[in-house]
């Protein structure tokens, strides 16, 4: 019975993980080319995200670093793609942005208008 309680209580606390809910909500998770987050933009979202909650949330560099690696995500230089040698987060990268207007050009964070009907 003590068993099952221990487990019940391990899953709370990993469901309770701010880090994990950050990850399922706005990021994706993956291997290869592209699953790379760079490090400085993945705290600055992560600290954007808990300041929707609290906007007086604090964390170091240091401790965000040490509960991802303790996540199972790895740290370390970018070796493929662009940007070689900058610091990365391994294994999961930001969700796509959704278009409403359907425009998937890769423009970026570029506002568009959906183009007039023509009569």
């Amino acid at each position: 019975m003590v068993k099952s309680l221990v487990a019940a209580a391990k899953n709370y606390r990993r469901a309770a993980n701010p880090f994990l809910q950050w990850i399922n909500e706005d990021m994706e998770q993956g291997e290869g080319v592209g699953f790379d987050y760079e490090s400085k933009d993945a705290f600055k979202d992560f600290v954007a995200h808990m300041r929707e909650q609290n906007p007086r949330y604090h964390l170091s560099k240091e401790d965000f670093r040490t509960g991802l690696e303790a996540l199972g995500f790895k740290y370390g230089q970018r070796t493929q793609g662009q940007n070689l040698g900058r610091l990365v987060f391994k294994g999961f990268r930001p969700k796509p942005v959704d278009d409403p207007f359907g425009n998937d050009d890769g423009a970026g964070n570029i506002v568009k208008f959906p183009k007039p009907e023509q009569k």
